[in-house]
């Protein structure tokens, strides 16, 4: 309980120096990943995966998906 209290703690203080021109910083090169080509990439290929399994689910064959 003491352990976590305390890395609360430590990350706490960081985070309030840094401030928010470092929390935009983190913040922007997350969304620079995000938006990343392999990011995008894998998101379609897991959005195409995700349709094909739904549309097993209802009991739909792989003839008529085409």
């Amino acid at each position: 309980m003491f352990g976590k209290l305390a890395v609360f703690g430590i990350g706490y203080l960081i985070g309030a120096r840094a401030g928010r021109q470092r929390y935009e910083e983190l913040v922007g090169g997350v969304r620079d990943f995000v938006k990343g080509e392999e990011v995008t990439t894998a998101m379609g290929f897991m959005r195409g995966a995700l349709w094909i399994l739904r549309q097993r689910g209802r009991g739909v064959s792989r003839r008529q998906m085409l």
